[in-house]
């Protein structure tokens, strides 16, 4: 019975994935979590499952929080306005805290765009670490992303 080689891991090395050939850059989907969120989520999502790093589980959280959010901030801004012509609100209760709920509709958006950013700089590190480890094993001979 032989045992397979010992193999050195480092604890910073992304794991293997079938999805390992989708990897991009982080920058793009950063971009498009700017420009539209659902998008850019969509892609984070995607970045995260093929970049299999340990912090996948708060990249897709972050992800789908900051998703949330965004579609929050759409959602309960046009309320408000139906609501105020319908005269069921007053333009006098929505500046109720003195700065009015149109500032503090951006708290949420807010939030969201610091989601976005935080799994941008999650993704760079571990995208870093896989371009890395790609060179490495292409200058060896084996195929890149072939790393089991």
């Amino acid at each position: 019975m032989t045992r397979p080689p010992a193999r050195y891991a480092i604890i910073d090395e992304p794991g293997g994935s079938p999805l390992q050939r989708l990897a991009m850059a982080p920058l793009l989907p950063f971009i498009a979590y700017m420009l539209f969120m659902p998008v850019g989520a969509a892609l984070f999502v995607v970045n995260a499952l093929a970049l299999r790093a340990r912090t996948m589980f708060w990249e897709i959280s972050f992800a789908v929080l900051g998703a949330a959010l965004w579609a929050r901030t759409l959602l309960v801004e046009p309320g408000l306005n139906v609501l105020l012509g319908a005269g069921v609100i007053s333009a006098a209760d929505l500046n109720t805290w003195g700065f009015g709920i149109k500032y503090a509709m951006l708290i949420p958006l807010a939030i969201s765009l610091w989601c976005g950013y935080k799994i941008f700089l999650w993704q760079s590190a571990s995208h870093e670490v896989l371009t890395y480890f790609d060179r490495a094993n292409a200058r060896q001979g084996d195929t890149p992303g072939d790393r089991r």
